[in-house]
């Protein structure tokens, strides 16, 4: 008689989830040994436990199975705070020259070592940055002009003089008309007794 298909979800209880842990790690490892015994690769496995322990089984030195993967994959495995910090420079030293790749290609320079598709790509995109700007641009003015208006509008209004014609003037294409200023006669002389 056969065992049933185990429905593969997280185990509730606490105590039974530890016991299956210990055991499949168990067989892992020994999976691991036999795939190096039997085919002689070289083999590394690594396993943290819910509580953060670790476990590891390699077929030889840990040490070197994963100098040889840090090689083959170019990933950078480091030991210590210091080729941590090694790590990171140089990561960052090539997301830099990445990105200075790509402001140089999108000033002009450079641009025959890109593909078509590339070069697809960087038309749209600086297509669409000019349009962005060129709203941004548009907008900016209309704000200037609408403010300049409402100046204008406010100043002519408190003179007695605008009159409701005043509207704000669209900054392509339109002038702003000269406004018409009235003197204000004299005012009084207060300390005068006739007043």
């Amino acid at each position: 008689m056969g065992r049933g298909k185990i429905e593969m979800k997280a185990i509730e209880n606490q105590c039974n989830r530890q016991v299956t842990f210990n055991k499949r790690r168990k067989c892992l490892f020994k999976k691991a040994n036999e795939l190096f015994v039997l085919c002689d690769a070289q083999v590394a496995v690594i396993v943290f436990s819910n509580t953060g322990k670790l476990f590891e089984n390699a077929s030889s030195s840990m040490k070197r199975i994963l100098e040889r993967y840090s090689t083959v994959s170019g990933l950078q495995l480091c030991q210590n705070e210091y080729e941590h910090m090694l790590c990171e420079f140089a990561t960052h030293r090539t997301e830099n020259e990445k990105l200075h790749d790509k402001l140089r290609h999108m000033q002009g320079e450079d641009l025959d070592s890109l593909p078509p598709s590339e070069l697809d790509h960087l038309q749209q995109t600086l297509e669409l940055a000019a349009r962005k700007v060129r709203d941004r641009r548009v907008v900016g003015l209309e704000r200037k002009w609408a403010f300049l208006n409402q100046g204008v509008y406010e100043n002519q209004n408190g003179y007695g003089q605008a009159s409701c014609e005043a509207a704000v003037v669209s900054p392509v294409g339109n002038a702003l008309p000269l406004p018409e200023f009235r003197v204000q006669p004299v005012q009084p002389n207060l300390h005068n007794t006739e007043y």
